[in-house]
């Protein structure tokens, strides 16, 4: 039962560092399209692990560089 208990708190813990890493993302579109593309980059990051809690902030980072290093080469690219 405690295990249960302290799973949840580690999922309090990355649903607030997600929230941070959110706030610092910058700015996005009216419509939250680069938060969603970061968020759900993030998720299959999260599901590659095998839901292993606890690097939520890194998956964040990660996804958003990509996505964002992504960008860039189609700006570069027109």
């Amino acid at each position: 039962m405690k295990h249960s208990q302290h799973a949840s708190g580690h999922e309090a813990k990355s649903k607030s560092h997600a929230k941070s890493a959110a706030a610092a993302a910058g700015p996005v579109g009216e419509d939250g399209s680069m938060e969603l593309q970061i968020r759900e980059a993030a998720y299959y990051r999260y599901l590659a692990r095998g839901e292993e809690v606890g690097h939520d902030l890194e998956d964040w980072l990660q996804a958003e560089s990509q996505l964002l290093e992504s960008d860039e080469s189609k700006d570069i690219s027109h």
